[in-house]
């Protein structure tokens, strides 16, 4: 067994272990879907290091090239995480869904648009995320008649949630996932 924990919950920068194929995976996806945003799907066992090995990647990312939201409380109604989107990118969140959308989009437009900074989107514990939400998730990543990706958003949690978005209802979601990281492990340390 184990005599310590295998990442620390501080593991970074050179105290972060990268060398799995499963991690440089994951940087290589990562690394994309900076270059064309996009929807990422990281799911692996719990304890495994999911969360320290994306915190790790965005530590990296400069600012003000990149702005990072990272939220956990995902087993929030949609609306929920929709107005948590906006506190973390600085909006008065409307309590109408209709508008919460468009005060988004044009924020999240605006980043890309006129201060050149990519947003990324961490969704975490995303195998809690609500059935309602994934359905939602495909039609609020829809910019400019689907001519255009302006978010990178990834969906972190376990194995679960790979199952979930292969359901039918699950399918348009699920298309648009352009990159998938399964079962990170360390072999060493």
């Amino acid at each position: 067994g184990l005599t310590h924990h295998p990442l620390p919950r501080d593991a970074a920068g050179s105290t972060f272990f990268s060398q799995t194929a499963g991690l440089n995976q994951l940087e290589r996806h990562f690394h994309d879907l900076l270059e064309d945003p996009g929807l990422g799907l990281l799911t692996a066992e719990a304890g495994v290091g999911k969360t320290a090995a994306i915190r790790n990647l965005c530590a990296q990312l400069p600012s003000p090239d990149f702005l990072v939201v990272y939220l956990c409380n995902t087993a929030s109604s949609p609306f929920d995480i929709y107005r948590n989107l906006a506190l973390e990118l600085g909006i008065e969140p409307s309590h109408r869904k209709s508008q919460l959308w468009w005060d988004l989009k044009r924020t999240i437009t605006h980043l890309v648009e006129e201060q050149h900074t990519l947003p990324l989107l961490v969704l975490d514990e995303a195998q809690l995320i609500s059935d309602a939400f994934l359905e939602d998730l495909c039609g609020f990543l829809n910019f400019a008649f689907d001519r255009r990706s302006l978010l990178t958003v990834w969906l972190v949690g376990l194995p679960p949630l790979s199952t979930r978005l292969r359901m039918r209802h699950h399918a348009p979601l699920a298309s648009r996932i352009v990159a998938r990281v399964q079962r990170l492990k360390l072999t060493r340390w």
